[in-house]
């Protein structure tokens, strides 16, 4: 009986560590999408500055 009790209470653990596992994984995942947005933003952040500081000198050499 208790060795039933303790391999349901196994189990569940199992279960629930299965379920911490995905519930990283998403948040893995989200945090993975919000890096790559982040970068991509920061690139056109950073070409755009670039190619405005040349427009700017371009205007400012004028």
């Amino acid at each position: 009986m208790v060795w039933k009790s303790r391999h349901h209470a196994v189990k569940g653990l199992r279960n629930s560590s299965a379920l911490n596992n995905f519930v990283q994984s998403m948040i893995s995942n989200r945090s993975f999408q919000l890096r790559n947005m982040l970068s991509v933003h920061k690139t056109i952040y950073c070409s755009f500055s670039f190619y405005g500081r040349i427009f700017f000198i371009v205007i400012v050499k004028r």
